[in-house]
């Protein structure tokens, strides 16, 4: 296919002899491949598949794809007839032929025409020729496009060691290669392959590109993000360090690419519960967000909110709870409550009101919450019977009894529901059997602790610290 070049735009501006002269070498470059086409078809010659796909690019270079494709098919057909299969021309049409449909969006039709180009470019060129690599990363392109990752792993390797073996590991098509590989296993959830070509990446990028050069900047990003993800902060700590000064250097302080590594920092720093020096990269990332991004923006309310929790760690739940409803609110407004995120700020806000002894004012917070959660991720999901332990707690707290022995009742059947959580089922009725005795109905309550101590022996065994807990719950309600 020949090389695409960018068409220049007919301005109005232009003196009206050049636009004559544009206008006429736009038509001319379809006029001229369709009138050869026409005249090798009427004397019936040989050349025909070749002003065919002379014709056809020169359709594909003014993305008139649907008028290509057919002359694309006949170029194919003509040259596998009369050159054969293997013949180089026929697999450059059956190339033409897939970056057609890929551009057309029938990504599916175009995985076989690349297959065809490949395997046969492998027997004829060999697998490390530089026009069987270039339609291999077509062909792993398309299946990852379709979601086809397994499928497209193997060529992403074939790819990178076929350029790494001809080109050596420093070259940029290689560098390309062995990116786009670590993508495709963090896709695939594959971490340890994902940190070590991550790795190569970061190395060849910074070869090829320079120390502090924004691509190789990116390269080293990903490596850190891939160390992170595999819980090795020590290691991804001085990568995150290493990025945020060389972006800090090259793009200015208030970037969003710099912020963005200030606030891999904070994350880091806090992975590694080092909170007090997580605290002033979070205030150089949400001061610079608010700035630059405005103080509603996603990115800006997930800094503040990390900020909040570095804070509550800390236990300095007065100064992380403005920043926990600031986020809170903002995703409320943007997003309702039927969203992960303000499900998410809404709980610390419930959490931390309710570790300052706010009960009160925490009360509807988990009511919402215990609602939400139920419809949003469903009656037995983790979040929807930790709201609802905690609703149970509040309520319990600000002396509305029945309700609470109502809500721990609930909180034990829905527990009953997964047998694997016959613990937290237990604890749920021990705090029901506390609310009874409460309530002022006594005996209700130590017949109900000498079941649950019977249940405890049984589950953990007599030695156990929760059984030997829940029977000294059951002296001091005096039923020893």
């Amino acid at each position: 296919m020949n090389t695409i070049r960018p068409q220049p735009a007919l301005s109005t501006a232009w003196p009206t002899a050049a636009r004559r002269w544009a206008v006429r070498r736009r038509r001319n470059s379809i006029s001229a491949p369709r009138r050869k086409a026409s005249a090798w078809s009427t004397a019936k010659s040989r050349p025909l598949p070749c002003a065919l796909n002379d014709w056809a690019d020169a359709l594909y270079e003014l993305d008139r794809y649907e008028e290509a494709l057919p002359l694309y098919r006949e170029a194919y057909e003509g040259r596998r007839e009369v050159l054969g299969e293997k013949d180089e021309k026929t697999l450059i049409s059956a190339n033409d032929l897939a970056y057609c449909l890929r551009n057309m969006d029938r990504r599916e039709e175009a995985l076989e025409y690349y297959r065809i180009t490949v395997e046969g470019r492998r027997e004829t060129l060999g697998a490390t020729h530089s026009s069987t690599l270039w339609s291999l990363k077509a062909w792993a392109g398309v299946l990852q496009k379709l979601d086809r990752r397994e499928e497209a792993l193997p060529l992403l390797r074939e790819l990178y060691e076929g350029y790494r073996d001809t080109l050596g590991e420093h070259h940029e098509n290689t560098a390309d290669a062995v990116n786009d590989l670590a993508y495709c296993c963090k896709a695939l959830g594959r971490k340890e392959e994902t940190e070590r070509y991550f790795r190569i990446t970061a190395e060849s990028f910074r070869a090829v590109y320079g120390e502090k050069a924004p691509t190789a900047l990116w390269a080293k990003s990903d490596w850190a993000d891939a160390l992170y993800a595999l819980d090795r902060y020590e290691e991804a700590l001085p990568l995150y360090h290493e990025v945020y000064e060389g972006r800090r250097e090259v793009l200015g302080e208030k970037h969003e690419k710099t912020l963005i590594s200030a606030n891999d920092l904070a994350y880091c720093y806090k992975a590694l519960r080092r909170y007090e020096e997580s605290l002033p990269w979070f205030t150089v990332v949400v001061e610079g967000r608010r700035e630059i991004l405005g103080a509603k923006h996603p990115s800006t309310l997930w800094s503040i909110n990390g900020n909040g929790d570095a804070l509550y760690r800390l236990q300095r739940y007065e100064e992380a709870l403005p920043l926990y409803r600031e986020a809170f609110e903002g995703r409320l407004a943007r997003n309702g409550w039927d969203n992960a995120q303000t499900v998410t700020s809404a709980t610390n806000v419930a959490l931390t009101l309710k570790k300052l002894g706010e009960y009160a004012e925490a009360l509807p917070l988990y009511r919402q919450l215990f609602d939400t959660c139920s419809s949003f991720y469903g009656r037995t999901n983790y979040r929807t019977t930790d709201a609802l332990d905690d609703l149970a707690f509040v309520l319990a707290r600000v002396g509305q009894k029945e309700e609470a022995l109502e809500k721990y009742r609930l909180l034990a059947e829905l527990y009953g529901e997964d047998p694997q959580q016959r613990g937290n089922q237990l604890y749920a009725r021990r705090n029901a059997a506390i609310s009874l005795w409460n309530l002022g109905c006594k005996d209700e309550a130590r017949e109900d602790c000498r079941q649950l101590l019977a249940e405890h022996t049984a589950l953990y065994g007599a030695d156990h610290e929760k059984t030997m807990s829940m029977a000294d719950l059951l002296r001091r309600m005096g039923g020893a």
